[in-house]
């Protein structure tokens, strides 16, 4: 058995299978194919992403300071005033949706990657407008759908990681 150290923080996720890595790319709603001046005027319950919480008129967004994967410093004010999770890339952690179910937050930072977090907020939040950007393409609507969020994470694998606290 290996020895827990200080730093050390033991996070249960559910990792994407790679077969669904391009089926979960696709758009899983409404594709919009437009411009950012369009886009201002939607009125979404939860953006996902730092471009479509610019963009779009909403209640809550997740971002996690990124913008293609590549850092965006301007957002650094919306970091300190938001609630946090760490969500490695293609998985959903459990920190992710436990926060999820807290209905009270404006703001949720993912240390990671924010990806996976509509199928989070699908399953506790019900007929919800979820938003999140298409890359170089535009901006996606769907429905929150519990029942269709159960049925993704079902091929999910459990697992458990390390995260180091530098």
């Amino acid at each position: 058995m290996r020895l827990k150290l200080p730093n050390e923080r033991y996070i249960p996720i559910l990792k994407l299978p790679s077969f669904l890595r391009k089926i979960l790319g696709a758009p899983m709603g409404k594709l919009l194919v437009s411009d950012k001046e369009f886009v201002r005027n939607i009125k979404v319950d939860i953006a996902i992403g730092d471009v479509v919480s610019e963009t779009t008129k909403h209640n809550l967004c997740v971002i996690d300071g990124k913008t293609r994967r590549s850092i965006s410093l301007e957002k650094e004010y919306r970091v300190k005033e938001s609630l946090k999770a760490l969500n490695p890339p293609g998985t959903l952690s459990l920190n992710t949706r436990t926060i999820a179910k807290c209905k009270r937050i404006k703001t949720l930072y993912i240390i990671g990657e924010e990806d996976l977090a509509p199928l989070a907020f699908s399953l506790e939040y019900t007929n919800k407008t979820i938003s999140y950007g298409q890359p170089r393409v535009g901006l996606v609507i769907l429905t929150s759908n519990k029942i269709n969020a159960i049925k993704v994470l079902k091929t999910f694998k459990p697992d458990i990681i390390v995260y180091n606290i530098a």
